[in-house]
């Protein structure tokens, strides 16, 4: 199936984003003005988030896990050290968007498991934790998972799981 189908097939149902993706959604929902200056989001562009952001919305939302939010809020740390570096007194920059984060999560559907029901799982040795707990999760409720981890993302293929890498949704038009 390619990937319009796929979303068409999903309009509407919510999908699981990947970290990455969590993070480049909530810092341009932030402050877009920092994706190509935070360490963490320089990867991507404002396009990117544009992108993004129309896919969240046709799709309805976001559905994430505690183990994705945990590592969005680590990732977060090396604003500060970014900052630091910039002797701009940006110390703040990071609590405005801790902050922002903080009113984000009740929006986001966040869905619970215990991790003791899959570590015996082949993928939790490949991919850790939380890719592993993606997989679950978007397998019991066929949540469509966004990400641009393409070792997740061929693990999900391989298991029948819907998945869209982000790197083909950058030629769409949505």
């Amino acid at each position: 199936m390619d990937s319009e189908e796929l979303l068409v097939r999903h309009q509407g149902r919510r999908a699981i984003v990947d970290t990455n993706l969590l993070l480049l959604y909530l810092v341009g929902s932030f402050r877009r003005d920092q994706i190509t200056r935070l360490c963490t989001t320089r990867a991507y562009t404002e396009n990117d988030f544009d992108i993004l952001q129309r896919v969240v919305d046709f799709l309805g939302g976001i559905v994430t896990t505690g183990h994705i939010l945990a590592e969005v809020n680590a990732l977060t740390s090396n604003m500060k050290q970014q900052q630091q570096q910039n002797k701009k007194g940006i110390d703040s920059l990071r609590q405005q968007f801790l902050s922002r984060f903080a009113q984000e999560i009740p929006v986001l559907n966040e869905k619970l498991f215990e991790c003791s029901g899959f570590s015996t799982d082949s993928l939790f040795a490949k991919l850790g934790l939380t890719d592993t707990g993606i997989a679950h999760i978007a397998s019991l409720h066929q949540f469509l998972v966004l990400t641009d981890d393409f070792g997740l993302y061929g693990a999900l293929i391989s298991r029948g799981i819907p998945a869209l890498n982000f790197t083909h949704l950058r030629s769409f038009d949505i």
